[in-house]
C-alpha cells in the first residue's frame, strides 16, 4: 500500500472516530426520561422517546403503546410525536395489573392516554425529564383523575416515579 494511501485511511478513521465521539456526546446530552425505577444502568436506563416506561416498583404500572390486554398481553410501543431538549409528548396507555388472584397471574388493563413529560433537570449524571402529564382520553382508572402529574425524585441514587394519589 503506498504512502499516501496509508495517509489517506489514517485520516478516514481519525475523522471517524472524531465525528463518532461527537456524536455520542450529543446523545449523552440528549433529554431522556428514566424508564423503570431503580438505579441508571447504561443501555437500558434513561432513554430519549422510550416505547415503554414502568412508573411502578412492583411493575403492575406502565406507559406503553396500545396493545392486546389480558393476562398475557402483547404491549405496544409509546408514539411520541414530539421531542425536544424541553418537552416530549406521546400517545398510548396506562398499562394496569388487577393483581388477582396474585400481580403474577393478574389480568392488564390499557387506558388510553396523552402523555407530556417535562421539567428536565440533571439527576444521578442524566439530564432526565421530571414529570409525566397523563391525560387519560377514555374511561380513567379507578383512583386516579382524568389529569395526573407523576413526579421523579431520587432515593438513595435509585430513581423513583411518585404516581400521584
Amino acid at each position: 500500500m503506498s504512502r499516501h494511501a496509508v495517509r489517506t485511511s489514517m485520516v478516514a478513521i481519525a475523522t471517524a472516530a472524531i465525528l463518532a465521539l461527537g456524536a455520542s456526546g450529543a446523545m449523552a446530552a440528549r433529554t431522556q426520561i428514566p424508564v423503570y425505577d431503580g438505579p441508571p444502568h447504561a443501555g437500558k436506563n434513561p432513554l430519549a422517546t422510550p416505547g415503554q416506561i414502568l412508573w411502578t416498583g412492583d411493575s403492575t404500572g406502565m406507559f406503553a403503546g396500545r396493545g392486546t390486554p389480558g393476562r398475557r398481553p402483547k404491549f405496544g410501543r409509546l408514539h411520541w410525536s414530539k421531542w425536544t431538549a424541553t418537552e416530549g409528548r406521546a400517545t398510548g396507555a396506562d398499562w394496569l395489573n388487577d393483581c388477582r388472584p396474585y400481580c403474577a397471574a393478574g389480568k392488564w388493563t390499557p387506558f388510553n392516554v396523552n402523555l407530556t413529560v417535562y421539567r428536565p433537570r440533571m439527576l444521578l449524571g442524566h439530564k432526565v425529564f421530571t414529570r409525566i402529564k397523563a391525560a387519560y382520553t377514555g374511561k380513567v382508572p379507578k383512583g386516579f383523575k382524568r389529569t395526573s402529574v407523576f413526579t421523579l425524585a431520587v432515593m438513595n441514587k435509585v430513581f423513583v416515579w411518585n404516581f400521584p394519589v
